[in-house]
């Protein structure tokens, strides 16, 4: 199933609230599931990147029986091994079956790749090393205002890529992109806890490369 929530509302409404559960248990099932049944894959990010995901494409303009609409959001994963937890929202989403993903995931030619690839429905670029997406997900986001274009760009980072080069190279161009106002998700995974912290770059990037 899929929730669609009203970005205006400052908080979540009860029923709101206890569909997203029911939704994430079904979600950490199939995570746990998907990953057992492979032998391989990262549950732990997966999970703990999980609310983020659900919430997440409960905001985003996107449609899973047309996934390729030219107004839809992008939904930019940067931490690729958390594939389990973006096909199993996906699959909650309607893009795919559940049996499809369980059955195919890390398979040979299935078609559900050990990380998250844009052969899979829904999925809107290939990910590889970490700490990729943002810069990805800006290029996208330029190209939208170049054209004049409104649809929404997001990306969804973890803590442990804020290291990596290519991201403290995109945050020192920020003078050159100040007009890009890109919503970032990040996760910071401390022991069992998950963190969500919302940045409009560049007007925090200071503060995230001074941390």
């Amino acid at each position: 199933m899929s929730l669609k929530f009203n970005p205006g509302a400052s908080e979540l409404t009860a029923k709101e609230i206890a569909t997203l559960k029911e939704m994430r248990t079904r979600c950490a099932r199939r995570i746990l599931l998907s990953t057992s049944l492979a032998a391989s894959g990262h549950p732990g990010g997966s999970l703990s990147s999980l609310d983020i995901l659900l919430v997440a494409y409960g905001l985003i303009n996107h449609d899973s029986a047309n996934p390729r609409m030219a107004e839809r959001d992008r939904m930019v994963e940067s931490i690729g091994h958390i594939s389990p937890g973006v096909y199993s929202v996906l699959a909650e989403n309607g893009y795919f079956s559940e049996e499809d993903f369980l059955i195919g995931f890390r398979r040979t030619g299935s078609g559900f790749p050990g990380h998250v690839e844009s052969i899979v429905p829904g999925v809107e670029w290939d990910t590889g090393n970490l700490g990729q997406g943002l810069s990805t997900a800006v290029g996208m986001a330029h190209a939208f205002k170049i054209q004049g274009k409104k649809n929404r760009v997001f990306c969804l980072m973890g803590d442990g890529e804020q290291q990596k080069g290519q991201i403290a190279e995109l945050f020192a161009m920020r003078s050159s992109i100040s007009w890009i106002t890109l919503p970032c998700l990040l996760t910071e995974i401390n022991f069992r806890f998950a963190v969500v912290l919302k940045i409009s770059c560049p007007s925090v990037c200071r503060s995230c490369t001074a941390a």
